[in-house]
């Protein structure tokens, strides 16, 4: 699954200021307003800057100038610092004009970071629920470093497949900072690079969890309410840069240069255990607490598992095949409708997928029966798995 996403803002303000004529005043901004930066004129061409955050965590702000003409600042370049939760016009720095200076220009960058990156401790040995429900098992389909698009800030994400609408869980206690579920737009392209629906949720040591391409209006909570592990929090979805429905999670934290970056983790694995997945194997969530449940992994079927399988089936005319899909493997069955045995020839045309019994399989079945036939597994890391098949048949020798 490809994704793209960003939490970090970067704002490019342009002023030109004529030497005799004063300028308005001009404000960076995030969307919703939640965090600006700004500056107002005093006199003799200076400039006093500020900062608002009405978020309810601490926002990282770093604040640089590409183009400074005729202009110096009062404190060292880049401005990095810290604006406390709901601030409001706090004073940060001043452009002053130079003496006997003319025409006075700036070009301002802002960028910033949820949290306080001065502060941030990631517990290494915390192990994250999967974020979906207790006893529920998906396929990790893009791990850490994954070719598509965990690089970057996304290095050390993960996507799951869970379905359009498929319930998503915290996997963390923590307080909804941010929630966008505005969104009905996405596909493969960066065209779709802004659109993800997510919810961000701070943690006790000062990470993120990032929940991300969750449905339109998908979600069960917002800013300001605190959430359990475990507890639903929305739906997944197809929004932004992605491929195919599937929920991108992540861990990160802020840096000091106004970025958030994703961390290494480790979830609880459904024995307890701390596990770190593998790209394109398959995982059940484990909510401590809660009923125990059965675990089946395709992977682990074996021939001799179904070696025994016999059962009626009505009368139909028809021989063909009964696939049942464990994760990724095929348990097949041969159903022979007819009323007497046949001999039966399945010869298989495969992609990604590799048969128990070396193809073409023939076997004897007997009238209204079906039989286990063989297991169908999948390639390590296919994304793609098809499969097809003939059938010869013929009325069985009688003994």
């Amino acid at each position: 699954m490809k994704t793209v996403f960003s939490l970090l803002l970067m704002i490019l303000l342009t002023v030109t200021i004529p030497d005799v004529t004063h300028a308005q005043t001009k404000s960076a901004t995030q969307k919703k307003d939640l965090v600006r930066v700004y500056q107002e004129q005093e006199q003799e061409g200076a400039y006093t800057f500020y900062g608002d955050n009405d978020y309810p965590i601490p926002v990282w702000i770093s604040i640089d100038f590409p183009t400074l003409y005729n202009l110096k600042s009062s404190v060292s370049l880049p401005f990095r610092t810290l604006l406390l939760p709901r601030s409001e016009k706090v004073p940060l720095f001043k452009l002053e004009s130079l003496p006997n200076s003319g025409r006075k220009s700036f070009r301002m960058t802002v960028s910033y970071a949820k949290g306080d990156p001065t502060s941030v401790r990631p517990d290494p040995n915390f192990l994250y629920l999967f974020p979906f429900p207790h006893g529920k098992k998906y396929r990790l389909s893009q791990g850490p470093n994954g070719a598509f698009t965990h690089y970057g800030e996304n290095q050390y994400a993960y996507d799951f497949d869970l379905d359009m609408g498929s319930v998503v869980t915290a996997a963390r206690d923590g307080i909804i900072v941010e929630v966008k579920i505005d969104s009905n737009r996405g596909g493969p392209s960066t065209a779709y690079a802004q659109d993800a629906n997510y919810i961000l949720i701070h943690h006790e040591d000062g990470t993120f969890g990032n929940y991300v391409h969750l449905k339109q209006n998908g979600s069960l909570v917002k800013p300001g309410d605190r959430v359990k592990a475990g507890d639903p929090i929305g739906y997944s979805g197809n929004t932004g840069v992605s491929s195919g429905p599937h929920l991108h999670f992540d861990v990160r934290i802020p840096t000091v240069e106004g970025k958030m970056v994703s961390i290494p983790i480790q979830f609880l694995n459904y024995d307890g255990l701390p596990i770190s997945p593998m790209e394109g194997e398959y995982y059940y969530a484990f909510h401590p607490g809660n009923p125990p449940f059965p675990v089946v992994f395709g992977n682990a079927l074996k021939e001799e598992d179904f070696a025994s399988h016999q059962r009626k089936v009505p009368a139909n005319g028809k021989i063909d095949l009964r696939f049942e899909q464990v994760d990724s493997t095929y348990v097949v069955y041969l159903v022979n409708g007819m009323r007497n045995a046949q001999e039966v020839t399945v010869d298989f045309r495969l992609v990604n997928l590799v048969p128990g019994k070396k193809s073409p399989i023939t076997v004897t079945v007997q009238g209204e029966t079906e039989v286990f036939l063989t297991l169908l597994k999948a390639v390590p890391k296919a994304t793609v798995l098809e499969y097809g098949y003939a059938l010869r048949y013929r009325p069985a020798l009688s003994n």
